[in-house]
C-alpha cells in the first residue's frame, strides 16, 4: 500500500486546522522532550503521527520526523522496546524518500545511538505481543512458506519463524546486544525489498518467501500489530493472489489481519484502511 503526500496545503478550513494541530503536537513534543517530560512528549508525538498518517501519508517529512521522535520518547518511557522499534521502523522505511539522503543518514545514526544507549534487557526477554503471533494470515489455515521459498501447507509457521531468524543470524543478533537492534530493522527492510524485487519480476513464490521472512522477524520482535507489518502483509496478500500455490481465501485472511491493524492504529478514514477493505471485497474465496 503506497501512500504519498495527501495535503501539502488545503483550502478546507477543517483540514488546515488539523494540519496546524498536528504540527503543534510535534513541536509540543519536542519541547516536552527537551524539558525531560518524556511521557508528555510521547503522548504528543503519538497524537501527531495519528493525525499525520491521514493528513499527509507516511512518506511526508512531518510524519517521518514525528515517528523518529516518537521512538526516541519511547526509549525514555517504555519498559519494553517494541513501541520504539515500531516507530523507528516506520521512520526508516519511509525516511529516505521523505527526508533526502543526508538527513535520512543522520536520522539512522541517531536512531542507532539512541537504541544503543537504551536501558533495555536483551531482546530474548521481550514480552510477547498479546495477540497470537502469526507469520502470514493469522490462523492455522493461512499459507505456510518453506525455507526454500516454496509453499508447504503442512509446514508449521512457528518453525518457519525460528528457522528464518536462525538462518539469517538475526535471532543471534537479538540475543547478544541491544546495540544490534538497528540491524533488526535493516534486516526486515532488506527482506521486504527482496520480496518487492521478486514480485516485480513475476516470481511470486520467491516474493512470498521474502515477505514471509520479513514478517517472521517483524512478528518476533514487534508483535503483529504494527503498521509496517500490516503494509508487508498487504504486499504478501497481493503476491499470493498471483501465486498458483496460494488460494484466494489465504490472501483474504492475510488482508483481514492487515485491515484490523489499520483500523486499530489509524482508523477507517486512512487510505490504507479503505484501500484494503475495497480489495477484500473483490476477492471471492
Amino acid at each position: 500500500m503506497t501512500m504519498y503526500h495527501y495535503h501539502k496545503s488545503s483550502a478546507d478550513p477543517k483540514v488546515s486546522d488539523e494540519m496546524k494541530e498536528s504540527r503543534d503536537c510535534y513541536c509540543d513534543g519536542r519541547d516536552k522532550y527537551t524539558a525531560g517530560d518524556y511521557q508528555a512528549a510521547y503522548d504528543s508525538f503519538q497524537k501527531a503521527v495519528q493525525m499525520q498518517e491521514v493528513l499527509f501519508g507516511k512518506y511526508h517529512e512531518d510524519t517521518v520526523k514525528s515517528y523518529w521522535w516518537l521512538g526516541k520518547a519511547a526509549c525514555q518511557t517504555q519498559t519494553e522496546p517494541q513501541e520504539a522499534l515500531k516507530a523507528f521502523q516506520r521512520a526508516t522505511r519511509t525516511g529516505e524518500v521523505a527526508l533526502g539522503k543526508t538527513l535520512y543518514l543522520e536520522m539512522c545514526q541517531d536512531i542507532e545511538e539512541t537504541l544503543a544507549l537504551s536501558g533495555w534487557a536483551k531482546v530474548h526477554a521481550f514480552k510477547k505481543s498479546s495477540s497470537s503471533p502469526t507469520l502470514l494470515g493469522g490462523s492455522s489455515r493461512s499459507l505456510r512458506l518453506n525455507g526454500s521459498g516454496g509453499s508447504n501447507h503442512n509446514h508449521n509457521s512457528s518453525s518457519l519463524s525460528l528457522k528464518s531468524l536462525n538462518g539469517s543470524g538475526s535471532l543471534r543478533n537479538l540475543k547478544t546486544s541491544k546495540k544490534k537492534l538497528m540491524k533488526v530493522l535493516q534486516d526486515i527492510i532488506g527482506h521486504e525489498q527482496e520480496g518487492d524485487r521478486y514480485f516485480k519480476q513475476g516470481r511470486y513464490t520467491k516474493a512470498n518467501h521474502y515477505y514471509g521472512k520479513a514478517l517472521a522477524l517483524q512478528d518476533e520482535t514487534m508483535g503483529t500489530d504494527s503498521l509496517d507489518g500490516a503494509d508487508i502483509r498487504c504486499k504478501l496478500a497481493f503476491s499470493m493472489l498471483k501465486d498458483s500455490s496460494a488460494t484466494k481465501q489465504q490472501a483474504a485472511q492475510t488482508l483481514q489481519l492487515a485491515y484490523e491493524c489499520y483500523m486499530n492504529k489509524v482508523g477507517e478514514n486512512h487510505p490504507a484502511t479503505y484501500g484494503v477493505a475495497a480489495k477484500m471485497k473483490t476477492i471471492v474465496a
